[in-house]
């Protein structure tokens, strides 16, 4: 059953809370700064600047912006996770897998980056993933 047809029937809470509406242009702010179709500083921190290193692989603000609003989202909608039908599921997980493949394989990376247009459709479908979390909540 899709989202929509769920939000039709009235099962589970199928709505976007206060919490997550705000933690969204957070998510959205990352990813783009991520995906390079976005160049965003805060307080002279541009936010694809590594806040700090694992190894030789820096870990970006952007990246932690974008996992930090994400887990709010999980934690605040933890319990309804598991209503989700297949291709929500699929979304949500995609979700993490580009945003991980973005940050620690650079030919991810490079391909993410190097294209406005693969970095809009990388942002488009790590949004999906971040509102299918932040709805069935």
């Amino acid at each position: 059953m899709s989202v929509l047809n769920k939000a039709a029937s009235g099962n589970g809470h199928n709505k976007i809370d206060t919490e997550d509406a705000i933690m969204a242009p957070a998510f959205l702010i990352g990813t783009m700064a991520m995906s390079g179709i976005a160049s965003i500083s805060i307080f002279d921190y541009a936010l694809t600047d590594a806040a700090f290193s694992v190894g030789q692989t820096g870990i970006t603000w952007a990246f932690l912006v974008a996992v930090a609003a994400l887990g709010f989202a999980y934690a605040t909608n933890g319990p309804a996770l598991d209503k989700m039908d297949d291709v929500e599921t699929y979304a949500v997980g995609g979700t993490v897998l580009l945003l991980l493949a973005n940050e620690f394989v650079p030919q991810v990376n490079d391909l993410i980056v190097g294209s406005d247009v693969v970095g809009l459709i990388a942002v488009a479908l790590m949004s999906a993933g971040y509102y299918a979390v932040a709805y069935l909540g």
